[in-house]
């Protein structure tokens, strides 16, 4: 087999055959395990013999430095996440995977879910700024709530206190993201 073979743009049904055939994958816990590999994917007994010796039921991959979970197979990087829905599904997502729980690591399949960029944007649970009440920003002596509605700022109103801000920032996020929207206060 050649290591030139691009997994992401391939037939998804032989990129799903080969990944299965490499890694176990568990839709419970979330997490990918290297499997001993076949002899036919080395180029020298040598190699498949230190692969098979070393790398078999530890978990694949490590952190990127944007936190997900990534592995190379035939030099090209893979997140594990995109990989669990493939090996799930039997199809590449055609759009983003999104964190339900914000957490890039858990990758149990109940906490994977396809999204745009916009939706897959929504459900951060970070704000930006000095004020760490996500959609409220300091204006003069003022907190002003505002949230991003098809790449323009809206403004919400100005209140006296971040915590009003904030409620009236998850409120309009409730009900215009949905099922995307992600209150930012996690951990306050």
């Amino acid at each position: 087999m050649t290591n030139k073979l691009d997994l992401k743009r391939c037939d998804p049904n032989l990129a799903r055959e080969i990944f299965s055939e490499f890694v176990e994958y568990n839709p419970e816990t979330g997490k990918m395990f290297w499997k001993v590999r076949d002899r036919k994917w080395f180029v020298n007994d040598g190699s498949w013999k230190r692969w098979n010796n070393r790398y078999p039921e530890k978990e694949v991959g490590s952190l990127s430095h944007y936190g997900y979970r990534v592995f190379a197979v035939f030099n090209k990087l893979h997140r594990v996440s995109r990989v669990a829905w493939l090996l799930t599904t039997g199809a590449w997502p055609e759009q983003e995977i999104d964190h339900i729980d914000g957490n890039k690591t858990n990758n149990k399949i109940s906490n994977l879910r396809e999204a745009t960029r916009q939706e897959n944007g929504r459900n951060k649970h970070y704000a930006y700024g000095k004020v760490p009440l996500k959609g409220v920003s300091r204006y003069k002596h003022k907190y002003r709530a505002h949230m991003t509605v098809d790449k323009k700022q809206v403004h919400l109103g100005y209140f006296d206190d971040a915590e009003s801000a904030h409620a009236a920032y998850r409120k309009a996020a409730e009900e215009r993201y949905g099922e995307f929207w992600n209150p930012g206060d996690r951990g306050l």
